[in-house]
């Protein structure tokens, strides 16, 4: 694991995205990187082992996670707004 750590510190290698276990969270807390909870174990988070990754929900649920991590990172809160 220690090859995959120094790989996403280095900046240079441009990873925006992490998708990993909950022992992923060490490298999100060190560089800040987002961290999509994927696979096993996810014993941090409540409810993941029940979600689809695989097929057609699968996709879409993993799609969804990416996308709140990526707002969550990216994008200030109090500058949504709703459309009208």
């Amino acid at each position: 694991m220690k090859v995959v750590e120094d790989y996403v510190k280095d900046k240079d290698n441009g990873v925006e995205l992490i998708l990993g276990s909950s022992e992923a969270r060490f490298i999100n807390y060190d560089t800040g990187i987002p961290l999509v909870r994927f696979g096993f174990p996810v014993y941090d988070r409540v409810g993941y082992h029940s979600q689809p990754i695989v097929g057609y929900r699968g996709a879409k649920r993993v799609v969804e996670m990416v996308t709140n991590e990526v707002l969550a990172k990216y994008y200030e809160e109090k500058h949504w707004k709703l459309q009208q």
